[in-house]
């Protein structure tokens, strides 16, 4: 199973239901070098192309297909900090905590991971935090089942989008757009907001 990184804000507003949608630039390096250039073209004229890609035509009649990181109906974990927290010697159960709040349940400690993680040199008793790029899927409390991937130029947002994004605080004074940007900024420094890049409007909902 895959797993995609969320802050903790944003995993926050996922669990709650106020965030139902997430835009990512994955996969679409090549078009983004000049994002003005490329096009969406109609898969039903275009080449032949594996179910759920995409392909982009640009002004030269280049095409580029892109496939999405995840598939519509297709299950992802989300990764967050994460710590061994208890153990049951006994039973062989142990145990996680979460940093941004939480406590998991108790786990079986398999075979398998004992040996994915004892033998890699990860001491199952150390309780410093974990970082969440490597989560791995046992450890994780949260699934989303995605439901829709479109591409779409980041500007093309609207207000709806952006409170679908988790954004849906009272941001009348200073703007829907002027705050989804800083955030979006601060997580994509290298893809600013106003670059208008291409993205792919992924739709998903918290697995119960």
């Amino acid at each position: 199973m895959k797993g995609i990184l969320l802050k903790p804000d944003l995993i926050r507003a996922t669990v709650e239901g106020r965030k139902t949608h997430t835009r990512r630039l994955r996969g679409l390096e090549k078009i983004n070098e000049c994002p003005d250039d490329w096009e969406l073209e109609n898969p039903e004229y275009a080449i032949t192309i594996p179910e759920g890609a995409f392909v982009f035509r640009n002004r030269t009649n280049e095409l580029v297909m892109v496939k999405p990181y995840v598939k519509i109906g297709e299950t992802a974990y989300i990764k967050e900090a994460w710590r061994f927290f208890g153990w049951d010697y006994e039973e062989g159960q142990f145990r996680l905590e979460y940093k941004d709040g939480g406590v998991g349940i108790w786990l079986c400690l398999t075979e398998e991971i004992f040996g994915k993680y004892w033998y890699a040199g990860i001491d199952l008793q150390d309780d410093k935090w974990r970082p969440p790029l490597f989560m791995p899927e046992f450890a994780s409390r949260h699934k989303v089942n995605f439901l829709s991937a479109v591409p779409k130029r980041l500007h093309d947002m609207t207000e709806e989008d952006i409170k679908a994004e988790g954004f849906d605080g009272n941001y009348t004074n200073i703007g829907y757009y002027y705050v989804f940007g800083q955030a979006w900024n601060s997580m994509n420094p290298d893809h600013t907001w106003d670059k208008n890049e291409w993205v792919i409007d992924y739709g998903f909902r918290l697995e119960k």
